[in-house]
């Protein structure tokens, strides 16, 4: 399975542009209450498209901006596993890093649309614009669920991404 190296978020919540370093062993994330914490690991529920939220929390809650789009990015390792296969060698990615990314599109109906990518190397979050948001060169969430699969995301990750505050 892949490693996550970093994460870029562009209009989430209230936040400005955030870049979070995790390429460490251990990565801790701590802070008071409303800090963001809960806010965070939202975002990385959205770009390994996770079915729910935090309790309490919708998507629309994210999107504070109702005219623009939320963009999660990440930075991950592709180094080859034991068999000698990078995790995104289906999508014949070999680059030994991959940039994973979700956009948020606000949709008139309420739900905003999940748009998906996956590339490699290190793109910018400008070229992740111009391709989530001004073509139809990305993945639906199906599509995106079966590539992280392949990946090595396995449900017992999702399932640990599921636990609440307090009921670890």
């Amino acid at each position: 399975m892949f490693r996550l190296l970093e994460l870029t978020l562009h209009g989430w919540d209230l936040w400005p542009a955030v870049r979070v370093p995790l390429d460490a062993d251990v990565v801790l994330v701590s802070g008071p209450n409303g800090s963001g914490k809960t806010t965070l690991r939202d975002a990385v529920r959205q770009l390994l498209n996770a079915p729910k939220l935090s309790s309490k929390r919708r998507l629309q809650h994210y999107l504070r901006r109702p005219d623009q789009p939320a963009l999660i990015r990440a930075v991950v390792s592709n180094l080859p596993d034991g068999r000698g296969k990078p995790p995104f060698a289906r999508e014949r990615i070999t680059a030994e890093e991959v940039t994973l990314a979700c956009a948020l599109v606000p949709a008139s109906g309420g739900a905003p649309e999940k748009r998906f990518a996956v590339l490699p190397g290190r793109t910018t979050a400008e070229a992740l614009q111009a391709r989530l948001l001004n073509s139809r060169e990305w993945y639906p969430p199906e599509r995106y669920a079966r590539v992280l699969e392949n990946a090595g995301v396995s449900r017992s990750l999702m399932a640990v991404l599921a636990f609440e505050q307090g009921r670890t």
